[in-house]
């Protein structure tokens, strides 16, 4: 999604590129947030504190209903992390459904991993709608692996 000089362009308007760096830095900080909101802030910029404020499940997995609303009015960038958390989570469950087991697949993870991929899937994507479409193809390849790997168990 960029034109010949490096710009990230939507049709013919540019629009601002993503930090890739600073994208990836928030995922390792949402798994070990342990720093006050002001050391993020300070870290790694507004931008990044921002992506983790939208990508934070502040009730937990059992409140999925609020959760998925939230992720679906969440910005481009947070819908995009979003999904590559779900293309990277479905096929960890494919890889490892024998030692996860059907039990937990159908009781825990499916419930809340379908709804969101459904969500995600109707949101559109006015900036990078050739990433998003990326990604909707490789859930949707994803989550056929883990029908797979569960029937063979």
């Amino acid at each position: 999604e960029s034109g010949g000089s490096g710009k990230q362009f939507v049709s013919s308007k540019p629009v601002k590129p993503l930090d890739v760096e600073k994208l990836l830095v928030q995922d390792y900080i949402y798994l070990v947030r342990k720093g006050t909101e002001e050391e993020i802030r300070n870290s790694f910029g507004e931008d990044v504190f921002n992506l983790i404020k939208e990508l934070t499940n502040k009730n937990g997995d059992s409140h999925t209903e609020d959760y998925i609303r939230q992720m679906s009015v969440a910005s481009e960038e947070a819908r995009l992390i979003k999904y590559a958390d779900l293309c990277d989570n479905l096929f960890h469950a494919s890889y490892g459904a024998k030692v996860l087991g059907t039990p937990w697949m159908h009781t825990y993870f499916l419930p809340i991993v379908d709804p969101m991929r459904e969500t995600l899937d109707r949101t559109s994507f006015e900036k990078f709608p050739k990433t998003a479409e990326v990604l909707r193809e490789t859930a949707a390849l994803a989550r056929a692996h883990l029908n797979q790997s569960i029937s063979v168990l």
